[in-house]
């Protein structure tokens, strides 16, 4: 595999691992809230009814970055953020839900992809080896042409 399939394979090993954690945290989000309903309607009804500003964001970063792509203005950046700390808070205080099943997902996310560590190790070496041969050939190239100067500047033949 030359280099360029390597660095393209690297990405979209990276976009599924990605694409993975994403759908593996959107359906332990879904679980959760299926046994909160079933834990505490009136928690959920109420959580729903309080936050419901929130319901498109799933984190602060979501929020500054429809801040930063001008989908909201800074005044609703700032309400939604201090919406989301009180949903925190009050998450807090309701007591968060886990669960056994919750804590042995959680705990195998981070094993995501692991098999290909190795390779994406192995593209990232290369990747760097080729920025360093890179500058050194413009280092190279660069001397050479300060060389040339000098040597036409000596004998008269500028430019």
């Amino acid at each position: 595999m030359d280099f360029c399939e390597q660095q393209k394979e690297a990405a979209q090993i990276r976009k599924d691992m990605s694409a993975a954690h994403s759908l593996i945290m959107d359906a332990l989000s879904r679980y959760k809230k299926k046994k909160l309903g079933a834990r505490s309607k009136k928690l959920a009804e109420d959580m729903k009814l309080l936050f419901a500003d929130l319901e498109i964001y799933e984190s602060k970063v979501d929020i500054q970055n429809a801040y930063g792509y001008e989908s909201i203005s800074e005044k609703e950046y700032y309400r939604l953020l201090d919406l989301w700390d009180k949903r925190e808070q009050y998450m807090d205080e309701s007591g968060r839900f886990t669960d056994r099943v919750s804590e042995m997902v959680l705990a195998v996310l981070p094993m995501i992809g692991t098999e290909y560590f190795d390779f994406l190790d192995q593209a990232k070496e290369m990747n760097d080896e080729n920025e360093r041969n890179i500058k050194e050939a413009g280092a190279i190239i660069q001397k050479s042409a300060y060389e040339h100067y000098q040597r036409s500047y000596m004998s008269g033949k500028e430019g």
